[in-house]
Protein backbone atom coordinates (compact mmCIF):
# COMPACT_ATOMS: atom_id res chain seq x y z
CA UNK A 1 0.00 0.00 0.00
CA UNK A 2 2.77 2.39 0.93
CA UNK A 3 4.37 1.60 -2.70
CA UNK A 4 1.47 2.33 -4.40
CA UNK A 5 1.38 5.83 -3.20
CA UNK A 6 4.29 6.52 -4.85
CA UNK A 7 3.37 5.01 -8.38
CA UNK A 8 0.20 7.41 -7.74
CA UNK A 9 1.78 10.31 -7.61
CA UNK A 10 4.21 9.65 -10.79
CA UNK A 11 0.69 8.96 -12.53
CA UNK A 12 -0.44 12.32 -11.16
CA UNK A 13 2.67 13.96 -12.03
CA UNK A 14 2.19 12.68 -16.25
CA UNK A 15 -1.15 13.27 -15.60
CA UNK A 16 -0.55 17.36 -14.60
CA UNK A 17 2.19 16.80 -17.68
CA UNK A 18 -1.01 15.99 -20.16
CA UNK A 19 -3.53 18.57 -19.15
CA UNK A 20 -0.83 20.84 -21.18
CA UNK A 21 -2.21 19.35 -24.36
CA UNK A 22 -4.84 20.84 -25.69
CA UNK A 23 -7.25 19.04 -27.24
CA UNK A 24 -8.18 21.34 -30.54
CA UNK A 25 -4.69 21.81 -31.13
CA UNK A 26 -2.53 20.23 -33.37
CA UNK A 27 1.05 19.30 -32.94
CA UNK A 28 4.23 17.78 -34.59
CA UNK A 29 4.64 14.40 -34.00
CA UNK A 30 7.34 14.88 -31.60
CA UNK A 31 5.11 16.99 -29.43
CA UNK A 32 2.57 14.16 -29.41
CA UNK A 33 5.07 11.26 -28.69
CA UNK A 34 6.04 12.99 -25.70
CA UNK A 35 2.23 13.39 -25.00
CA UNK A 36 1.85 9.91 -24.96
CA UNK A 37 5.02 9.10 -23.26
CA UNK A 38 3.34 11.28 -20.43
CA UNK A 39 -0.06 9.15 -20.73
CA UNK A 40 2.25 5.76 -21.04
CA UNK A 41 3.47 6.98 -17.45
CA UNK A 42 0.30 7.96 -16.43
CA UNK A 43 -1.46 4.08 -17.46
CA UNK A 44 1.58 2.40 -16.16
CA UNK A 45 1.93 3.76 -12.60
CA UNK A 46 -1.82 3.71 -12.42
CA UNK A 47 -1.99 0.30 -13.17
CA UNK A 48 0.75 -0.84 -11.19
CA UNK A 49 0.02 -1.01 -7.97
CA UNK A 50 -3.27 -3.09 -8.89
CA UNK A 51 -1.19 -5.65 -11.17
CA UNK A 52 0.56 -8.71 -9.73
CA UNK A 53 4.47 -8.53 -9.43
CA UNK A 54 7.00 -10.84 -8.00
CA UNK A 55 7.70 -11.58 -4.41
CA UNK A 56 6.05 -10.66 -1.71
CA UNK A 57 3.42 -7.94 -2.38
CA UNK A 58 0.19 -8.75 -2.97
CA UNK A 59 -1.43 -6.65 -5.52
CA UNK A 60 -3.67 -3.74 -4.46
CA UNK A 61 -7.47 -3.75 -4.66
CA UNK A 62 -10.31 -1.17 -4.82
CA UNK A 63 -11.20 -1.94 -1.75
CA UNK A 64 -7.85 -1.99 0.08
CA UNK A 65 -7.98 1.87 -1.11
CA UNK A 66 -11.18 2.82 1.17
CA UNK A 67 -12.27 4.69 -1.90
CA UNK A 68 -15.98 4.67 -2.82
CA UNK A 69 -16.05 4.63 -6.82
CA UNK A 70 -19.18 4.92 -8.85
CA UNK A 71 -19.82 2.96 -11.54
CA UNK A 72 -18.32 5.00 -14.44
CA UNK A 73 -15.51 5.23 -11.90
CA UNK A 74 -15.31 1.29 -11.56
CA UNK A 75 -15.97 1.64 -15.72
CA UNK A 76 -12.65 4.20 -16.47
CA UNK A 77 -10.82 2.20 -13.73
CA UNK A 78 -11.05 -1.23 -15.72
CA UNK A 79 -10.13 0.85 -18.87
CA UNK A 80 -7.20 1.92 -18.19
CA UNK A 81 -6.14 -1.50 -16.77
CA UNK A 82 -6.98 -3.29 -19.73
CA UNK A 83 -5.23 -0.04 -21.94
CA UNK A 84 -2.29 -0.98 -20.17
CA UNK A 85 -2.42 -4.52 -20.62
CA UNK A 86 -3.45 -4.74 -24.27
CA UNK A 87 -1.40 -1.22 -25.56
CA UNK A 88 0.68 0.61 -22.62
CA UNK A 89 2.90 -2.12 -21.85
CA UNK A 90 1.96 -4.64 -24.81
CA UNK A 91 1.33 -4.99 -28.12
CA UNK A 92 -1.64 -6.68 -28.93
CA UNK A 93 -2.18 -7.36 -32.40
CA UNK A 94 -5.04 -6.50 -32.43
CA UNK A 95 -5.25 -3.07 -30.94
CA UNK A 96 -2.34 -1.87 -32.92
CA UNK A 97 -2.68 1.12 -35.22
CA UNK A 98 -0.26 1.56 -37.67
CA UNK A 99 0.16 2.12 -41.55
CA UNK A 100 2.94 0.63 -43.63
CA UNK A 101 3.98 1.55 -47.42
CA UNK A 102 7.04 0.15 -49.64
CA UNK A 103 8.12 1.83 -52.37
CA UNK A 104 10.95 1.37 -55.13
CA UNK A 105 13.86 2.87 -54.78
CA UNK A 106 15.96 3.40 -58.33
CA UNK A 107 20.02 3.22 -57.86
CA UNK A 108 22.91 4.46 -59.40
CA UNK A 109 24.72 2.61 -62.13
CA UNK A 110 21.90 1.03 -63.48
CA UNK A 111 21.71 -1.87 -60.55
CA UNK A 112 18.56 -3.08 -59.36
CA UNK A 113 15.84 -1.03 -57.53
CA UNK A 114 15.84 -1.97 -53.99
CA UNK A 115 12.66 -1.68 -51.72
CA UNK A 116 12.11 0.94 -49.26
CA UNK A 117 9.47 1.14 -46.83
CA UNK A 118 7.54 3.99 -44.26
CA UNK A 119 5.85 3.08 -41.79
CA UNK A 120 3.21 5.54 -39.72
CA UNK A 121 2.06 4.71 -36.11
CA UNK A 122 -1.42 6.11 -34.74
CA UNK A 123 0.27 8.99 -32.45
CA UNK A 124 -3.07 9.83 -31.12
CA UNK A 125 -3.83 9.72 -27.38
CA UNK A 126 -5.97 7.41 -25.69
CA UNK A 127 -7.27 9.67 -23.01
CA UNK A 128 -7.64 13.23 -23.53
CA UNK A 129 -9.96 15.92 -22.67
CA UNK A 130 -12.74 15.32 -20.71
CA UNK A 131 -11.54 11.63 -20.14
CA UNK A 132 -8.44 12.90 -18.83
CA UNK A 133 -10.11 14.82 -16.38
CA UNK A 134 -11.85 11.86 -15.55
CA UNK A 135 -8.60 9.83 -14.68
CA UNK A 136 -7.09 12.57 -13.04
CA UNK A 137 -10.20 12.55 -10.10
CA UNK A 138 -10.10 9.26 -10.16
CA UNK A 139 -6.04 9.41 -9.40
CA UNK A 140 -6.71 12.14 -6.57
CA UNK A 141 -9.34 10.23 -5.28
CA UNK A 142 -7.42 7.00 -5.33
CA UNK A 143 -4.57 8.52 -3.95
CA UNK A 144 -6.44 10.35 -0.87
CA UNK A 145 -8.13 7.57 0.21
CA UNK A 146 -5.63 5.10 0.59
CA UNK A 147 -2.91 8.12 2.00
CA UNK A 148 -5.86 8.34 4.82
CA UNK A 149 -6.41 4.85 5.04
CA UNK A 150 -2.57 4.63 5.92
CA UNK A 151 -2.68 7.35 8.46
CA UNK A 152 -5.58 5.58 10.29
CA UNK A 153 -2.81 1.94 10.19
CA UNK A 154 -0.31 4.31 11.43
CA UNK A 155 -2.54 5.51 14.77
CA UNK A 156 -3.47 1.89 15.33
CA UNK A 157 0.03 0.77 15.18
CA UNK A 158 2.41 3.67 14.88
CA UNK A 159 5.65 0.87 14.13
CA UNK A 160 4.03 -0.60 11.48
CA UNK A 161 5.06 1.61 8.87
CA UNK A 162 8.42 2.06 10.33
CA UNK A 163 10.19 0.58 7.38
CA UNK A 164 12.89 0.71 4.69
CA UNK A 165 13.47 -0.59 1.87
CA UNK A 166 17.20 -1.66 0.48
CA UNK A 167 18.10 0.91 3.62
CA UNK A 168 21.90 0.22 2.68
CA UNK A 169 21.08 2.58 -0.62
CA UNK A 170 20.53 6.28 -0.59
CA UNK A 171 16.93 7.67 -0.57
Amino acid sequence: MLYSLGDFQLALSAYDFLLECDPDKTYSTKELRRFRCFETTMVIAYSRPFTATKGNSPKLSLKMTGAELSQEEKALHHEIIESRNTVMAHSDHEFMRMAVETFPVEMQDNRQPINMFVANYDEGLSFIGKKLLAVGELLHKLHGSLHRSLIHQSHDDPDKLNIRINADQPL
